[in-house]
C-alpha cells in the first residue's frame, strides 16, 4: 500500500520484507522503518496531527508508527489487550477508520473508532459484509463513501504468484459504500 503526504513523502508498506519504505518527494530513499509488530503491514493512515501512522498489519493488528522523536512502534489493541487481526485497506472519514477486513469469513468493511490519544480501540462497527467471489481488500474515502475492491483475486494465485490451475478470475469490482446517512 501506499500513503502519500501533503509534502510528496511517499509511504511505501511491504508486507513481505516487513517495513515501510519512506521516499522524499523526488523518489529517494529516506529511511525505513522496522519493528516487530510488522509481519505483513498493509494500509496505512496519518494520525490526525500528523506526528504518527496508523497502519493495518495482517497478522499483528493495528500498530502506531511514530514519524519523528524516539517513540517506539506499539500495537493499538483494546482496553484489555485484544487486537484486530487480518485487516488490509485502511482509511480514514471523520476521525474513524475504515478498514477492510479479509482475515474474517466473510470479509466485511469495518469502522473502528480509536481513545482520543489515538493509541487504544475504543471500537469497531461491521459497515458491511462482503459476499460472493474473492474478498475485500483495497479503498480510499472520497468525501462520505468508501471506495473499495470487494473481490480480489488472492485465491486464485499460488504463494509464488504464479496462477493456481483451473481457478478463475472474479471480473474486477469497485464497490460504493456510503459513510453517513442520506438526508431525505
Amino acid at each position: 500500500d501506499v500513503l502519500v503526504a501533503p509534502d510528496g513523502t511517499a509511504y511505501v508498506s511491504d508486507g513481505t520484507a516487513k517495513r515501510i519504505y519512506v521516499f522524499d518527494a523526488d523518489g529517494a530513499l529516506r529511511r525505513m522503518i522496522t519493528s516487530s509488530f510488522f509481519h505483513s503491514v498493509q494500509g496505512m493512515v496519518f494520525t490526525a496531527d500528523g506526528s504518527a501512522l496508523i497502519a493495518a498489519d495482517y497478522r499483528h493488528g493495528l500498530v502506531h508508527v511514530p514519524l519523528t522523536g524516539t517513540d517506539t512502534v506499539t500495537r493499538i489493541t483494546t482496553e484489555d489487550g485484544r487486537r484486530i487481526q487480518g485487516l488490509d485497506g485502511l482509511a480514514s472519514h471523520r476521525g474513524a477508520l475504515i478498514a477492510t477486513h479479509n482475515g474474517a469469513a466473510p470479509g466485511r468493511v469495518l469502522r473502528v473508532t480509536l481513545s482520543t490519544d489515538g493509541r487504544t480501540i475504543a471500537g469497531f462497527t461491521v459497515l458491511e459484509t462482503v459476499s460472493g467471489e474473492g474478498e475485500p481488500t483495497l479503498g480510499e474515502v472520497i468525501g462520505d463513501a468508501f471506495y473499495y475492491i470487494p473481490n480480489s483475486p488472492w485465491g486464485a494465485y499460488e504463494a509464488d504468484g504464479s496462477r493456481k490451475a483451473g481457478t478463475p478470475l472474479p471480473r474486477p469490482e469497485i464497490r460504493r459504500l456510503p459513510l453517513v446517512n442520506p438526508t431525505p
